[in-house]
Parts: structure tokens; C-alpha cells; sequence
């Protein structure tokens, strides 16, 4: 009932069959928070730092709207971490110089919450640039999901293809 991982491995996948030749890790276990443990043991081994990681993910709605499940999910912040500003901005003008839909779900969280306690999720890139100091930032692009981690868990092709579309416009120029 976990589409996150098959819904990236097709993207990645389609992204290498038509050229991409950077580094890909693949990473499973987010969800129980461990997955950044091997990024940054990755990084560490190469000993190399970026500014520039991007995570491909899912992001769960309990009721989204259909504009929601259509466009592409955007980060400034999770509650451990700041992402990086300028990559989340240039990846923000790629999907309005593409008129690809996104919205920031954090922005989304803060408006339909009721309180102001309200946790803005953790996620893999938050931990990553948290247990790291800073050394390794960067920003992710997320598929809007329903019925999270169940049997009906589903995605909008369209957010899909946003998201190959943004990276096929970031990579290949």
C-alpha cells in the first residue's frame, strides 16, 4: 500500500533511460526515519557536501482537492529543517516558466490548521540537512497522495508527470 517508492523508482527510471547521467541514491525506510542515516553515510564516503540534493517523494492529503492531487508539492521548511531557498526558487521558476502547478505544502499545512501547534511534518531532506549541520541541503518535489500507505493509496498522473517534466526541464537543458 506504499506508492512512494514505485512512483520514484518509474520517474527516476524514465529520467536515465532518456539521459540523465548524475548520481541517483535511492533510499527506502523514511518512513520510519532511518533512510537519512545511509544518505549521509554516502556523503561521507564520497566526502562531498551539496547544496543541490533533491528528494523525490510523496506528500499525503487526507481530502485533496483536485487541483491539489494535480499539481506538484514544494517544501520551504519541515519541522526540523529550513530547505535550501535559492534551489526551491529555481525550481519555482521552472514550474511558472512551464506553467506547471505546484503549491508549498507547508504553506498549505499553516493555512488550514486550526491551532498554531500544528507540525509541519518531518521528512527525510529535513533530517538529512538537520544531522548534517547545513553541510548538505537542497529541496524535494513532492506527489500529492490519498489514501496514504493504504491499499487505496493513489496518485493524479498528472502530478506525476509534473514532476518528470521539472526534472526533465532541470536536467536536460
Amino acid at each position: 500500500g506504499q506508492i512512494d517508492n514505485a512512483l520514484s523508482v518509474a520517474i527516476l527510471y524514465t529520467l536515465c533511460k532518456n539521459g540523465y547521467t548524475g548520481t541517483l541514491i535511492f533510499s527506502s525506510g523514511e518512513e520510519i526515519g532511518k533512510s537519512y542515516q545511509g544518505i549521509l553515510k554516502y556523503f561521507e564516503g564520497q566526502k562531498t557536501v551539496t547544496q543541490n540534493l533533491l528528494v523525490i517523494d510523496t506528500t499525503p492529503f487526507d481530502d485533496p482537492t483536485k487541483t491539489i492531487m494535480q499539481s506538484v508539492g514544494l517544501r520551504h521548511q519541515d519541522e526540523t529543517s529550513s530547505f535550501n531557498q535559492n534551489y526551491t526558487e529555481k525550481i519555482q521558476d521552472l514550474g511558472n516558466k512551464h506553467t506547471i502547478p505546484y503549491f508549498f505544502k507547508d504553506d498549505y499545512i499553516r493555512k488550514h490548521s486550526n491551532n498554531d501547534t500544528t507540525s509541519l511534518g518531518s521528512t527525510e531532506l529535513g533530517r538529512i540537512i538537520k544531522n548534517s549541520k547545513g553541510l548538505i541541503t537542497g529541496t524535494t518535489l513532492q506527489i500529492p497522495t490519498k489514501n496514504y500507505h493504504s491499499n487505496e493509496e493513489t496518485a493524479d498522473i498528472s502530478g506525476v508527470q509534473h514532476v518528470y517534466t521539472l526534472l526533465s526541464k532541470l536536467f536536460f537543458k
